[in-house]
């Protein structure tokens, strides 16, 4: 799938109907949670922001979430280094 020329990737999310009338209470909230869709989104970019930053609110959310273990597989981005971690990329040996 693509938008404004970016490959995204396509995955599916099965959630009972219990789930999605709790995330309903989310809609409307901030200006792209319309949908419960939008609102499942948006939660994906604050879970993405905490991996990538080291310093953003969201990074002791995700620890509360699922511990500490996985930052140890993240590295400093060498484009930006003192604002952004990605996951340790080995280098393919030939």
């Amino acid at each position: 799938m693509r938008t404004n020329g970016e490959r995204l990737v396509a995955l599916k999310l099965e959630l009972r109907p219990e789930t999605v009338e709790l995330l309903e209470v989310l809609r409307g909230v901030g200006p792209n949670a319309r949908t419960v869709a939008e609102v499942v989104r948006h939660l994906v970019a604050s879970a993405v922001a905490g991996v990538q930053r080291p310093g953003s609110w969201e990074r002791p959310w995700l620890a509360q979430a699922f511990g500490e273990a996985w930052i140890e597989k993240l590295e400093p981005d060498p484009d930006a280094p003192a604002w952004h971690e990605r996951p340790i990329r080995r280098e393919r040996r030939r």
